[in-house]
């Protein structure tokens, strides 16, 4: 309260300062314009303010005065306080502290949280495989906590042994940690080769669809299995030549039908060279490439001998390559035999 009346008071003043200015200031102005009957009401409004801001000057020094009495608090500009209660928090209750300024009387008070007061001790250390642990217990209440604390440490490895590669897994070196017992395996290189038998035939081919083979590693069972490329229609079970006095020379094939069905035609062409494996020509049309016609009937399973009708002349032959196979059976279908898609046209 005595913090409002200081206020208003100074208001007052400050309002009648106000009014006694501007009374002076018309006062002056009718006095310089010789307007004497408004000088003389302008002199008495000049008393008056004076007399008002003599009041107000008087109550805003007494306010000053009296304020502090009526409102020691706000007045107090540096509080000194005293303890004058005080009480303890606990485990599971707050406390409290009562102060109050010796200058003002001004009173506060302070809440104290519940709280533990705790006492930490590790009672298991940091391991290999679990933190450090923490036992945490109340000095007031014995309320006791446990807390993991920091990192797990690192293994210690030791070597336990080697394991040699094979062709299963690589080289092994199997560490044990001598602290918990815990184990690594740790790689190193590359697996052996496969350690193979001998391929087994597993389905046979036909001279219609491709067989399959397989074989097993001896070390580790591992398997791989192949197609065997389809059985050749006809098989050449052998060829022989002569070369006669004028070098012409003949060649004899002897074929074996393989499929089930009867031959038509066989078509055989093949390329000739010299004793150092250099091509030689016909001498009497040029030609490197020579061969024959043959004219079945040939009977599934049957073998016959067949020589050329036409010769090849030069005297320095001595060997040959098969360029053309195509067998035409009597159905119509026409096969070209490559070493690429049958086996056994040769008997070896």
């Amino acid at each position: 309260m005595g913090t409002a009346l200081v206020v208003i008071s100074g208001l007052g003043l400050f309002a009648s300062i106000g009014i006694f200015v501007i009374s002076m200031l018309r006062k002056l102005f009718f006095k310089l314009t010789k307007n004497t009957e408004k000088m003389n009401k302008a002199r008495k409004c000049s008393i008056i303010s004076a007399i008002t801001f003599g009041a107000f000057l008087i109550i805003f020094i007494a306010t000053m005065i009296i304020g502090p009495k009526l409102d020691p608090v706000g007045w107090c500009t540096s509080h000194e306080y005293n303890i004058v209660e005080q009480k303890d928090s606990t485990c599971t209750n707050s406390g409290y502290i009562i102060r109050v300024c010796s200058l003002c009387g001004d009173e506060t008070k302070e809440t104290i949280d519940a709280h533990h007061s705790w006492v930490e001790q590790v009672v298991e250390k940091a391991t290999c495989t679990s933190k450090q642990k923490i036992e945490k217990k109340c000095s007031r209440c014995g309320t006791t906590e446990y807390i993991e604390s920091g990192e797990v440490l690192a293994h210690t490895w030791e070597k336990d042994k080697v394991i040699e590669a094979t062709c299963s897994h690589p080289k092994q070196t199997i560490n044990k940690c001598s602290v918990c017992g815990t184990s690594e395996t740790v790689e190193e290189g590359s697996t052996l080769p496969h350690n193979f038998g001998e391929w087994t035939t597993i389905i046979e081919p036909t001279t219609e669809k491709e067989g399959q083979q397989a074989r097993t590693c001896t070390i580790c069972n591992h398997s791989e299995k192949t197609n065997i490329l389809k059985k050749s229609p006809i098989t050449i079970m052998s060829i022989t030549y002569n070369i006669d006095y004028v070098g012409g020379v003949e060649w004899t094939y002897d074929i074996k039908n393989n499929s089930p069905k009867t031959i038509k035609y066989i078509t055989l062409q093949w390329s000739c060279y010299n004793a150092v494996g250099d091509p030689i020509y016909d001498e009497i049309d040029g030609q490197n490439i020579t061969g024959m016609k043959i004219t079945g009937p040939l009977e599934s399973g049957q073998s016959k001998q067949y020589t050329n009708a036409t010769k090849f002349y030069n005297h320095s032959y001595a060997s040959s390559s098969m360029v053309t196979i195509s067998v035409e059976f009597m159905d119509g279908d026409i096969i070209n035999i490559t070493d690429s898609e049958y086996t056994n046209i040769f008997k070896n």
